[in-house]
């Protein structure tokens, strides 16, 4: 039977398409909240966990009544070279400009990952998620005066 292969074949095309469609959906939504201005709230550096191949992304993240801001380190900050459990882990890996995400294009909700307790923030109608330490995502909502949703 010959079947094997092309049922190999399925399985990797169907693989290669849900990662094309992925990088393409994330590269969509870092275009739409592209953000070229300058945050002048709190800043708050942290891990940064999304849909994203290389996994965790070192990061600033702030927050106002208005939205959420992802920023890159300064180009001269040490935690922007320094490489996490051997992966370069900066910031532009994910985008090349600063994110502002108005906050009612997101959910938050408590969550865990790997024992963790995090921050999850979501917005399910662009199927886009991502996470913060809870620390820092309770600092993030105090930061805004806002609660967690639902």
């Amino acid at each position: 039977m010959q079947t094997t292969p092309i049922g190999l074949l399925i399985v990797f095309g169907v693989g290669l398409g849900m990662f094309v469609w992925n990088i393409l959906r994330i590269r969509a939504y870092r275009q739409q909240f592209r953000y070229e201005g300058r945050f002048e709230g709190i800043v708050h550096e942290c891990l940064l966990g999304c849909a994203w191949p290389e996994g965790l992304i070192f990061c600033r993240i702030g927050a106002n009544r208005d939205a959420l801001f992802l920023m890159a380190p300064p180009p001269d900050d040490p935690g922007n070279r320094r490489p996490l459990l051997g992966h370069n882990r900066r910031f532009s890996r994910f985008s090349a400009s600063d994110l502002r995400i108005p906050w009612q294009e997101l959910k938050c909700r408590r969550g865990r990952m790997l024992l963790k307790d995090v921050l999850w923030f979501e917005n399910p109608e662009k199927r886009f998620s991502l996470y913060v330490p809870f620390e820092i995502g309770r600092a993030l909502l105090q930061d805004a005066s806002r609660a967690l949703s639902g």
